[in-house]
């Protein structure tokens, strides 16, 4: 059974950063779950558990560079795989 991941917008503490959280689960155990931001802003966050994690909640805050384009769209992208290598659906928010 693959994992499944949620991803919503989350509550930034300033102007100059970007917020996500994460909701990833997995029957048997997660493995990886990664963040890509692309557009006005590029990053990736990836996150690797050593031990058996079937439910895991990540918030992220990402720094906006000062020369980002005003006003510019990002896309959030967040993928969970289990230790078997079944990989989640992409949950997506711009």
């Amino acid at each position: 059974i693959k994992p499944r991941v949620q991803m919503a917008k989350g509550n930034p503490t300033a102007d100059s950063l970007l917020a996500v959280t994460i909701n990833a689960t997995d029957n048997i155990g997660l493995k990886r779950v990664r963040l890509i931001l692309a557009g006005g802003v590029s990053a990736q966050y990836d996150t690797v558990m050593t031990s058996a994690v079937t439910s895991l909640t990540i918030n992220v805050n990402v720094r906006v560079p000062v020369n980002a384009p005003l006003g510019a769209t990002v896309t959030a992208q967040a993928l969970a795989v289990d230790g078997a290598g079944n990989a989640s659906d992409t949950a997506r928010i711009a």
